[in-house]
């Protein structure tokens, strides 16, 4: 039996169609694209179509519309147009509009998050990253700040500049052994992220990766780390201990700037450069490390040697 689906465009037009259920989402895509070149000259050279159905993008074109519309009666279904075949490089052209998205399913298959993807989807609240994805580009989802969790999955081995930037309402986030880099501003103004575990793959954390994750109470940074870069945990006011790992060479100015509630941090034999301002702000602070180390760059008045 054919179901009636209305669809609206960006322009407020409207077209009911009648659609069997049991033909898939592709071929509905394809019936939409063909109304929407003849309803608009411009349109004619346009390769794709992304359909919304209340708050889910319509991603796997295997499903069937039946499948795809199950438990959506009566929902706004909007269409719109991309010039690239659907990836995740493209979903910025539907959602930019579609500030009350909040479910999105990616499909196996899609190998890149792009740059901006779901960029100020402030309702967004859970999304589905499959094994095929490798990366994260910057800013992807930058500014969703309903987002409460995500799963990176093991296939992926770049997070990218500002990745999850502005996302407020994170609270934890699992970084795979895959990634090696953890890039600048990844997860800052992660208000509400309480734990992360950064795994041994990881041998950067890039400046300001988590500045004003103001929830963050504890992190131990892996032995692989050789590197933290300035300001990366600057204004983790939550933050109470930190162990730096035999590795460390290198601690940046200001990469604990602000951690107020800091009240342990161990510093190994082998970090032999602390830069400004470190640690400053810190005034609950005890530094322990070896006793033959000094640490150019650090407040003295910061530091106490203990054993």
């Amino acid at each position: 039996m054919a179901r009636e689906i209305t669809v609206r465009q960006l322009s407020g037009e409207e077209k009911t169609f009648k659609v069997t259920p049991h033909i898939t989402v592709l071929e509905f895509k394809r019936q939409l694209r063909g109304w929407l070149a003849c309803a608009d000259e411009s349109h004619r050279n346009m390769s794709s179509v992304e359909v919304v159905i209340g708050d889910r993008l319509l991603l796997n074109d295997r499903e069937t519309v039946s499948e795809a519309t199950q438990g959506a009666e009566g929902a706004e279904v909007s269409a719109f147009l991309s010039i690239k075949p659907v990836t995740c490089s493209s979903f910025r052209t539907a959602i930019v509009e579609r500030e009350d998205l909040r479910v999105v399913e990616i499909p196996s298959g899609v190998t890149g998050i792009g740059s901006s993807a779901f960029e100020g989807c402030s309702s967004l609240a859970r999304v589905t990253i499959p094994n095929s994805v490798t990366r994260i580009a910057p800013c992807a989802f930058s500014g969703c700040s309903s987002l409460a969790s995500v799963t990176i999955p093991d296939s992926v081995t770049e997070i990218e500049l500002c990745a999850f930037h502005g996302c407020s309402s994170l609270a934890s986030v699992t970084i795979p052994n895959s990634v090696t880099h953890i890039a600048p501003r990844a997860f800052q103004g992660c208000s509400s992220l309480a734990s992360v575990t950064i795994p041994n793959s990881v041998t950067h954390i890039a400046p300001r990766a988590f500045q004003g994750c103001s929830s963050l109470a504890s992190v131990t940074i892996p032995d692989s780390t050789t590197q933290i870069g300035s300001d990366a945990f600057q204004g983790c006011s939550s933050l109470a201990s930190v162990t730096i790992p035999n590795s460390e060479t290198h601690i940046a100015p200001r990469a604990f700037q602000g951690c107020i509630s800091l009240a342990n941090v161990t510093i190994p034999d082998s970090a032999t450069w602390i830069g400004q301002s470190a640690f400053e702000g810190c005034s609950l602070l005890a530094i322990r490390r070896g006793e033959r180390r000094t640490s150019p760059g650090a407040p003295r008045s910061k530091v106490r040697r203990t054993t």
